[in-house]
This record gives structure tokens, sequence and C-alpha cells, in this order.
């Protein structure tokens, strides 16, 4: 009897620590849902911040084109209608042809950081892509070795 009451608190004592690390693995799981959670409102904060910043820059490189066609709709007009004036005017003219260029210049530079953006906007969705892959993997992977622990304490206590 004695001998049975030993072996019954051996049993007891590996059911324990088999729950415990039952209990563990799924509060290893639970933790790894929670990060891809947060991995994922983070990449839709980021997201949304690149979307905000790209309408910004639409919008400032929309104003800069519209304000490049305005200047050179009045430079033609200035163009036709003193083709004959002296070099003072004409180096006016050639004045604002450098600010028409310079404003030019800056739009194409908005353009291409605007180009930028979008690249590092896709760069960062890809990055966020392969990090949940990496959290989807390492999540079945603890589930798997959740369900082989589990497997194993039901073959114990089966097998006992």
């Amino acid at each position: 009897e004695a001998e049975l009451g030993a072996k019954v608190a051996q049993q007891a004592e590996a059911i324990q620590k088999m729950q415990s690390t039952i209990a563990g693995l799924q509060e290893l799981v639970e933790e790894s849902s929670h990060a891809t959670s947060m991995l994922r409102a983070e990449l839709a904060d980021g997201h949304a911040n690149l979307q905000k910043e790209h309408v910004e820059l639409s919008a400032e490189h929309a104003a800069k084109s519209d304000a490049v066609s305005q200047l050179q709709g009045k430079l033609e007009a200035v163009l036709d209608d003193n083709v004959a004036k002296t070099a003072q005017q004409a180096e006016t003219i050639q004045g604002l042809q450098s600010s028409i260029t310079t404003l030019q210049e800056l739009v194409e530079e908005r353009a291409q950081e605007t180009s930028k953006l979008r690249a590092e906007m896709a760069e960062g969705h890809a990055n966020f892509q392969k990090e949940h892959a990496e959290l989807r993997a390492e999540h079945a992977a603890k589930c798997e070795t959740a369900s082989q622990s589990q497997g194993e304490v039901e073959a114990e206590l089966g097998a006992k």
C-alpha cells in the first residue's frame, strides 16, 4: 500500500510537471499571438503615416506643378508682348526662365522623393510580410511543441 501510494505520488508529480510545461507553452503561444498583433498594428500605423506623407507630397507636387504651369503661361505672354523690348527686359525674362527651371527641378526632386517613399513603403511592407511569416512559423512551431507535449502527457497518462 505504501508502494502504491508512492507510485501515485510520483505520477501526480509527473502530471503536475507536464501540466506546468503545457501552461508554459500555452503562455508562449499567447505571447507570440500578442507580438503578431502588435506588429500588425505597428505596420498599419507606419503604412498610414507613409500614405499621409505621400498625400502631402502629392499635394505639394501638384501645387508646384500648377505654379510652374502658371509661370510658364505668364512667361509666354511676356515673350509674345515684349519681343522687341530692351536688353534689361530680356534679362528679366531670362530670370523668369531660371525660376521656372528651378521650380521644375524642385518638382522633379519631389517626384523622386515620392518614388523613393513608395519604394521604402513597399520594402517596409515586404519586411513586415517576412516578419509576419516568421512569427507564423514560430507560432506554428510552438503549437506543434505544445501539441507534442500534450500528446506525450496523454500517452503517459494512458500508459499508466
